[in-house]
């Protein structure tokens, strides 16, 4: 994964005041992961044929892998992430 347009402090930072439940912090966190997200989920955009918009199941796993990532992991968080929703996508489309 590409790095993030905040250095990974920032990002602890921000995951525990979105942990403590700062929305504030979760759009931060989604904007500087947005474009490496885009890129990690190009695959699936033939989903959009079947899911009214893609685009906002994956910020809803992104916002859900936030509260589910712990940080004492060795992950980096964008690791964790991608494949938290990637997951979450590819159980979608085995329940349709």
């Amino acid at each position: 994964m590409e790095n993030s347009t905040v250095d990974i402090l920032d990002e602890l930072l921000l995951i525990k005041a979105a942990h403590n439940g700062s929305v504030n912090a979760e759009n931060v966190l989604y904007s500087s992961h947005k474009k490496i997200l885009e890129q990690a989920m190009h695959k699936y955009t033939f989903l959009n044929v079947v899911l009214d918009n893609l685009s906002e199941h994956i910020e809803d796993s992104y916002r859900i892998a936030i509260h589910k990532y712990r940080i004492e992991s060795n992950l980096r968080f964008i690791t964790f992430a991608s494949w938290f929703i990637k997951n979450n996508l590819e159980r979608k489309c085995q329940t349709m």
